[in-house]
């Protein structure tokens, strides 16, 4: 007789353009494809699941130090499963084969009753549904305490989505960092040194232009492009008095921001913080900016020597010509500390953002 998964059986379901594969082994979330690309990364369903991949998290989800806890007066330790921060991980309902309730062409639902656990004594029953329709996967998570006394419960799901590469091991890594998830919120939660919430604090963002020599106007259309609203990011005018001007979409970024500029800040990273200043973005911090607002042509000459000369000129999207004016002038102006260890342009930018 075959021997069946080591991640036990597996549950195919599909609706349309939509294919999904679930394991006995934890409810896991092995295979989610629309018209045959994969959206989560898979995983071989006789191997180790990698990076915690489709698991459910449960009876708790991170990490809980050295696997202490406390709830309703009692002490309780739990196995250490992740070495390196001395933490337990995840939970428990990722370990064990869950016991199918129902599967249909579109859906499949599973269940788990925890058994009596170290450190986790409680009676629960989860029970998970996935379901595909047109619109997608809706999955559907129930807990049932079936004892009369109270039970600590929190729950996560773990999705790795895929990126197109179906790369492995560490190249996943590198091919991430191409890619990028934009998420509109107010706050983002902070954390400690075990990865476990200490709070929350308002997104934010501060750019140290200090000593920067600008770069690639191809970068700097990227960047401005992200964060600015439509509208005009700069304008660059040739020899004849030509100008073109380049222009933002519609989708930005609408956070408290501050950069920090000094005497060092050069070209593309002036007209960085100009824009941010102009649209009333950023708060501008620091000192006046050098005030390079032109690109240079080099004419080779016959006796090896060469001559740079001016060919084009950039203004700001106010059509301010940086280098005629000297440079950006910074909403607040703040010198470096002398002979501190404090650096106040950075104390003030930080201050600028609360």
């Amino acid at each position: 007789m075959a021997l069946k998964p080591r991640t036990g059986n597996q549950y195919v379901i599909s609706s349309g353009e939509w294919s999904a594969v679930v394991t006995e082994l934890g409810a896991s979330l092995r295979e989610l494809k629309w018209r045959g690309e994969d959206l989560i990364v898979p995983f071989d369903p006789n191997k180790v699941i990698p990076c915690c991949n489709g698991w459910v998290l449960a009876p708790y989800p991170n990490r809980v130090t050295n696997g202490q806890y406390s709830f309703d007066g009692e002490d309780y330790q739990m196995p250490i499963d992740e070495f390196d921060r001395q933490s337990s991980l995840h939970g428990y309902a990722y370990r064990y084969m869950w016991e199918l309730v129902d599967l249909q062409e579109s859906h499949v639902t599973l269940s788990w009753r925890s058994p009596d656990i170290a450190g986790y004594p409680f009676d629960i029953t989860i029970t998970a549904t996935y379901a595909l329709d047109e619109n997608g996967l809706t999955e559907t998570f129930t807990v049932h305490n079936n004892d009369s006394v109270k039970a600590p419960w929190a729950f996560g799901i773990h999705p790795w989505l895929a990126n197109g590469k179906h790369a492995t091991g560490q190249a996943i890594t590198a091919d991430n960092e191409s890619c990028r998830l934009e998420l509109h919120c107010d706050t983002h939660v902070t954390v400690d040194e075990h990865l476990l919430p200490t709070g929350e604090e308002p997104v934010s963002g501060i750019f140290d232009l200090r000593d920067n020599p600008g770069g690639l106007l191809s970068e700097l259309i990227t960047i401005l492009d992200h964060l600015l609203p439509q509208g005009d990011l700069f304008v660059s005018v040739d020899g004849n008095g030509k100008e073109t001007v380049t222009q933002s979409d519609s989708v930005c970024v609408k956070v408290p921001m501050a950069v920090i500029v000094n005497g060092n800040t050069y070209s593309a990273a002036e007209f960085f913080a100009a824009a941010l200043q102009e649209y009333d973005w950023a708060t501008i911090v620091g000192q006046n900016t050098t005030g390079k607002g032109r690109s240079q042509t080099t004419i080779a000459l016959p006796d090896g020597s060469a001559v740079h000369i001016s060919s084009r000129k950039y203004l700001t999207p106010n059509r301010v010509d940086l280098s005629e004016q000297g440079g950006l002038v910074p909403d607040v102006v703040v010198a470096p500390a002398a002979d501190s260890d404090v650096d106040a342009q950075l104390e003030a930018a930080i201050a600028a953002l609360r």
